[in-house]
């Protein structure tokens, strides 16, 4: 199937694309985070109280990453506009219909239903953008759309808590509404100068591959799920289910005429950059978490006093990236990429030293600040990186391919930490950081090779 290039876009266009981009990111990060704090008010108000409350956060994120390869393939074969407008505008008929839903197997069920749209979504955002925008300005636009999903990550749980104190848990939902019509809105029109593939009848989608890959990533999430609630049988069933499933999934890549990810994509340099990627989600995926535990469970300080001393870090992101998209443009990526994994692996090197002692709090404020600002470094890079070179009709699977790694790695990067530190005590904080630390550095390693034979 060949593509039909786009007309050269107009800077205005360009940017309301950016626009699009940036609104879908705060409409799905925002939510998602601003209903992690709603849990205690959604179980007293659920039926199946916490249960159903837990589910209510956790369906959304699984359904998301088992499902952005899949949406990668059909957004590259199909046509970004189709798959991105769809998903945002079933996504803010989903956050209606939360809501107002009384019965818990609706109201889970929406949930889902808005991780497989957030999903569509997701998949075409870097593609999207790659698309409209030439390389010398590819770059900052790309960190500008890291920065609004950052910032609602970290604003989400302020102002839900905010709303819900104020409004209870559904003004939340009520609130993704608005932002979700107006990103369709705009969308509706900029999308139009985004990739479209030439009508083939010949497309067909790698059913058992997308099968496959879908049971890979929820059995290897739910994993690490179940070893964060100390369920270590449950856990190496599942993880086990998964790498067979994932092994399975090659084999079936390789064999079939149109699979669902091309493994040529993952060949030299861009090989090294996905394992820099996952290594670096691991290493930054709990370094808050292992500090607000620390604080609580050593220190004894509380939940709110330490939840704050994560807010440097994430203003840190939001600052580092945008920097980090300027410098693009006189900066080799593969320099950018190496020196953000560095500073998060030497960050968390130095939390394991103060974690022997009774450190300081402006020292842990300040280790974590570089952690952030590392990470915020190092994403606004290793997209450009993962794109370079791909063509049009590949880019969403090659960043979805991305997302799902970094995705996936923060994920058990937080079910590790948690199973660690519970069960160690204080020395169980030390074992963690130090253990971050060297897959930071081992993410920087990675992000500096060169394939020889490329």
């Amino acid at each position: 199937m060949t593509a039909v290039a786009p007309a050269p876009v107009s800077r205005a266009a360009a940017l309301a694309v950016l626009t699009t981009t940036s609104l879908a990111a705060v409409l799905v990060f925002g939510s998602a985070s601003a209903l992690g704090v709603a849990v205690p008010d959604m179980a007293a108000d659920l039926a199946g109280g916490a249960s159903t409350a837990t589910w209510v956060v956790l369906a959304f994120p699984l359904a998301n990453a088992a499902t952005i390869l899949v949406f990668g393939k059909l957004s590259d074969s199909l046509g970004r506009r189709p798959l991105y407008l769809g998903g945002l505008v079933v996504f803010t008929l989903c956050a209606a219909v939360c809501a107002v839903a009384r019965d818990d197997t609706v109201l889970i069920a929406a949930r889902v239903l808005q991780g497989l749209c957030a999903a569509a979504a997701v998949s075409n955002t870097t593609a999207v953008i790659s698309d409209v925008f030439p390389p010398p300005r590819l770059s900052l636009a790309l960190s500008l759309n890291i920065t609004a999903g950052g910032a609602a990550t970290l604003l989400g749980p302020v102002v839900g808590g905010v709303l819900v104190d104020a409004y209870g848990w559904r003004s939340i939902l009520w609130c993704a509404v608005p932002i979700g019509l107006l990103a369709c809105g705009i969308g509706w029109w900029s999308l139009r100068h985004a990739h479209s593939p030439a009508r083939s009848a010949g497309f067909r989608l790698d059913v058992p591959g997308a099968v496959l890959s879908v049971v890979a990533i929820v059995a290897v999430l739910l994993a690490g799920q179940s070893v964060a609630a100390g369920r270590t049988v449950l856990a190496a069933v599942v993880l086990a289910i998964g790498v067979v499933a994932g092994a399975v999934f090659v084999t079936v890549q390789r064999r079939v005429r149109e699979p669902l990810l091309d493994l040529r994509i993952l060949a030299g340099d861009r090989g090294f950059a996905y394992a820099a990627s996952f290594c670096a989600g691991l290493a930054f995926g709990a370094s808050g978490l292992l500090v607000v535990l620390y604080m609580q469970t050593v220190r004894g300080f509380s939940a709110g006093a330490s939840g704050a001393l994560v807010v440097p870090m994430g203003l840190a992101l939001v600052v580092a990236s945008p920097a980090t998209g300027l410098l693009g443009r006189w900066v080799p990526a593969r320099v950018l990429t190496t020196t953000g994994a560095a500073l998060v692996g030497v960050a968390m090197l130095g939390l394991a030293g103060l974690f022997t002692g009774r450190p300081a709090v402006v020292a842990l404020v300040v280790l974590l600040t570089v952690s952030g600002f590392g990470e915020g470094v190092f994403m606004a890079s290793i997209t450009r990186r993962v794109i370079e070179g791909v063509p049009a009709d590949r880019r969403a699977i090659a960043n979805g391919f991305r997302s799902v790694l970094h995705n996936g790695a923060l994920a058990l990067s937080t079910a590790c930490v948690l199973a660690v530190v519970l069960g160690g005590g204080p020395d169980g904080y030390v074992v963690s950081a130090a253990a971050l630390g060297v897959v930071g550095l081992l993410a920087a390693l990675l992000s500096a090779r060169r394939d020889r034979n490329g």
